[in-house]
Order: C-alpha cells, then structure tokens, then sequence
C-alpha cells in the first residue's frame, strides 16, 4: 500500500484547465507526492515513463517516479530463470514481491479510487472559507493543504514545543488558550488571506489575538519547516514572560538556532541545532572579504540583518559549549526576569523590552567579560568556531542564500550564489527558473530559455517551468514552439491560483 498520507498534492485533475487532456485509467504518483489520475501513461524502454497529453509527450524520469500503475501494461520480459519460473506460475512482479495478477489489479484500483477521494476532499477544501480546521495538545490549526502535509507540520511542531519548553523550562499559558496557526496551500494564498506584502515568508502576531501563519511550499518543504520553527520560536519565548518582547538580539538569534531543526518522522525525533546553510554562506562571505562581526556591535545593536546570520553563529557557538550553554540561557531569561534590568515600553499594552545598551550590560554581565581582554577572548574563540567548526554542504547552502537573498531585494549577491550553485552542479529547478527570471529581465532573453530548458528537463510535470519556457520562446520568435508549451502546461494542470489565472487570460 502506498503511504496514507501524501505531502503534496498536484490537483492537477481538478484544476479546471481550459485545454483538454488526454484521458486515460492510468495513475501517476510522484516522490514529492504530487498525484496525476485518469492519464495515460507509456513505459519507457530506457529510464522513465512517458505521460501522453493533446500537446506532445512527457517524459518523467525514474528518480521523479514513486508509483506508476498502467492498466493493461504488458508485462516485462524475462531476464532470468526465477522471473521465468515464477511467470509461469501466473505471478507478477510488484513492489518487489511476486502477487497473482488479479490480486495486482485489485491492489491498483484501491490505490486510485482512494487517490481520486483523496484528491475529492481537498479540493473541496483548498478554498480558505472551506479550510480544515483542527485543535492539538499546544495549537488549534487552520489549513488548506492536503491534510498529509498538515499532518506533518502539526507532529513537528508539537515535538519542537516539548523540546523548547524543556530546555527554556517555559509553560503552555495559564489560560490554556491555544496559539492559532495558519498554513495556506501556496504562497498566493499566504499573500492574499494572510494579508502580507511580497517577501514577507512567515509571521507571528505577538499581540492578542496572537497567531502564527505560514505557507507550504512544495518545491521546498525544509525552507517551509525552517520558517515554521523561526516564526514559532518568537511565540515560545513569550511564553517566558507574555508582557515581554524579546529584543532583536537574541531573539531572531535564537529562533535562528532553532529553525535549524530536522523532525525524523520515523523516529518521532527532533534534532535541534543543526547547520543553517543560507546562513552560513552569508557569514563565511563576509569573513573572505575581510568584513567579520564584532561582539559588542551585534549584541549591542536595535535592530540589524546581521542578527539572523551573525546572530545566528553566536547563537549556535554558546548553546553548542557546555562552558557557556547555561550563562547563555541565564542572560537571555534575565532580559526578561532580572530585577536590575532596565524595561522601556513598546507603547503596546503592556509589553516592555530591552534597548541595545542594555542588552549589552547584561550580556557582559551573565557571560563574565569584565573588560576588553575577556570580551576579545570570546570573539575571537566565536570566530574559530565559524571557521572550524560550521562547515556545510556548498551546493545546497549557496541555493538556499541565494534564494533568500532574491526574495530580499539582495539581487547581486542572489545572483552570484544561485550561478555558483549551477556551475557546482545544481539540480534544483527553483534555481534556474530564478535565474531565468532575472536575464530575462535584463533582456538577455536567449540565456533565459536555456535556463528554463534545464528547470523543465529536471522536473518536467511541472507546469509553471512549462509555462515559462513556452512565454520567453515566444518573446524570442519560436512562436509556434512557444504556444505549444503554454498549451502543454494548461494540460498538465496547476493547483496554484497564480498561474491558473494566467492560463484563463493567456490570449486576452
């Protein structure tokens, strides 16, 4: 049986396109979970499987591929005398055992009439007025994804609670009331209903009535878990004080540190802590230009980028020393409970915080640097662990700056990483279809094409990469080329409203 739960759904079959698709009984499911039903699909004789629509032939590689089932598919030849043998005795191979044929077709059209309930249900409710709406132990949830997608949010943050709270020793609020979290399907919906403007990635309302929202995205769901965590861990340290905002340092420092946490489904298990690669690509660029941070400046400071990345590493070097884990934690629950600490309002109710200088006095103060020897031991020791210690994996840690950085208005530096990447060997098509993007932009449309050829040669069901090409095609004069993707990736089908509303005005 295929697992229950899918982490992404393609509504593709439900997604109203205004081309007409090329029917068939075959069911498609992807490794990402994206699931394409009544389609006809065609072995490959070498690697893949062929998916056939009005507008030419796709074909999806094996290492895409989760699930396929061809009704009526001739059966393989065989290459050895056990698969000999055990033909002749009426089995067939499936999932690596050997089944009667009709148990085979039986197991096959379970498998696509629960995909086509499932598929049923969520459109059903993708729209935000319809949206499911469930309560956990800590949080009451209200969503538009597939509720397998949900699932897995949900059982990662509830894990990522118990282990804040043990290690801050913070409390669920004495009123019981839960904190509101809000997952939208994509990132036109986090836009539109969550009512932010563009670039904005996740948020939390620290004010009454608090709320937490964030999108899916299926292209990336570790940036997704990555935000999620960043976004939940500014609520869990209101609940050290719930009249005190934590200041910039450390408060995007921590939820930093913690955002790097990877949830083992399997295992059940949460691992804190672990390497944030857009971040580091960021602090080792400025060390190799010569630009490092100094402590008293990042500690010090209101408000700066720098306390998500800089902030970030200190972060990560005192929680990861045993000889400063504890005074690390000391001076981040005094900001809130020292007696001697020095509380300005925020002209929000009742909520007080702590100013740069102030941050500073008692930082110096829990981690015992008591004049400008101790305080230049501890940078310079901070400053070995960046170069020692955090090292990452270049590739993935340059996409991901890299497409944080566009995402942030930073379009030079974003542009240099993303190309480092590629020239790396990328295999990530967000990268080239940004990349694409961006020359297009700057006219240099030829090098566009190239680049969204890549992006659809690695995932080649996805429509908006289709889509693209098909548009930048036309722009250079492939015009019957061109028209002939763009109608390809209406019959592929989309479930982003984004992309569906281009398709319905696409020759107005």
């Amino acid at each position: 049986m295929l697992r229950s739960l899918l982490f992404v759904l393609a509504l593709c079959t439900l997604a109203g396109s205004s081309v007409a698709q090329v029917k068939g009984q075959d069911l498609l499911l992807l490794k990402d979970g994206r699931v394409f039903i009544d389609i006809q699909l065609e072995q490959s004789e070498d690697n893949g499987i062929f998916v056939h629509f009005n507008n030419g032939k796709i074909l999806v590689p094996d290492n895409l591929i989760d699930e396929a089932i061809i009704q009526g598919a001739p059966l393989p030849e065989p290459k050895t005398d056990k698969e000999r043998e055990m033909l002749a005795k009426g089995l067939v191979p499936y999932k690596r055992r050997w089944i009667s044929a009709e148990k085979k077709k039986k197991i096959q059209a379970e498998i696509v009439a629960e995909r086509k309930a499932e598929l049923a249900a969520i459109e059903e409710h993708k729209l935000w007025r319809n949206r499911y709406k469930e309560k956990s132990k800590h949080f009451e949830f209200e969503y538009t994804t597939a509720p397998g997608v949900f699932n897995r949010y949900r059982d990662q943050l509830e894990a990522y609670f118990t282990t804040f709270a043990k290690d801050w020793k913070v409390k669920p609020p004495k009123d019981k009331k839960r904190l509101l979290v809000c997952l939208y399907g994509d990132y036109s919906d986090f836009l539109q209903i969550g009512g932010v403007q563009y670039g904005v990635l996740g948020y939390f309302r620290f004010v009454d009535p608090m709320e937490l929202n964030f999108f899916h995205k299926r292209q990336d769901p570790a940036f997704t878990t990555q935000v999620l965590f960043h976004e939940a861990n500014h609520y869990l340290q209101q609940l050290i004080d719930p009249n005190f905002s934590m200041p910039h340092f450390p408060g995007e420092s921590i939820a930093e540190y913690y955002g790097g946490a990877n949830w083992d489904a399997e295992k059940e298990e949460l691992t804190v802590g672990l390497l944030l690669p857009s971040r580091l690509v960021e602090v080792k660029t400025d060390m190799d230009r010569g630009e490092p941070m100094g402590l008293e400046k990042l500690v010090s400071a209101g408000e700066m980028y720098e306390h998500y990345n800089w902030g970030w590493t200190l972060a990560h070097f005192l929680m990861s020393n045993s000889k400063y884990e504890k005074k690390f934690k000391k001076f981040v629950l005094g900001l809130a409970k020292d007696k001697d600490v020095r509380r300005t309002a925020i002209g929000l109710g009742t909520l007080r915080t702590v100013e740069g200088k102030e941050v500073w006095r008692l930082f110096k103060k829990h981690l015992g640097l008591k004049n400008d020897d101790k305080i230049m031991e501890l940078e310079a020791e901070w400053h070995a662990y960046i170069n020692e210690e955090l090292q990452f994996d270049t590739t993935r840690g340059k996409e991901t700056a890299g497409m944080r950085d566009l995402s942030t208005g930073r379009k030079l530096r974003g542009t240099r990483l993303l190309n480092e990447a590629i020239e790396e060997g990328s295999t990530n098509p967000e990268v080239f279809k940004e990349l694409a993007r961006l020359k297009d932009s700057k006219g240099s449309t030829e090098e566009a094409v190239e680049l969204m050829r890549r992006a659809v040669e690695l995932d080649p069901l996805e429509a908006d990469y289709t889509y693209r090409l098909g548009k930048l095609l036309k722009e250079i004069g492939e015009t019957e080329e061109g028209e002939k993707l763009i109608a390809l990736a209406k019959e592929i089908g989309t479930s982003d409203p984004g992309l569906r509303y281009a398709f319905e005005n696409e020759d107005d």
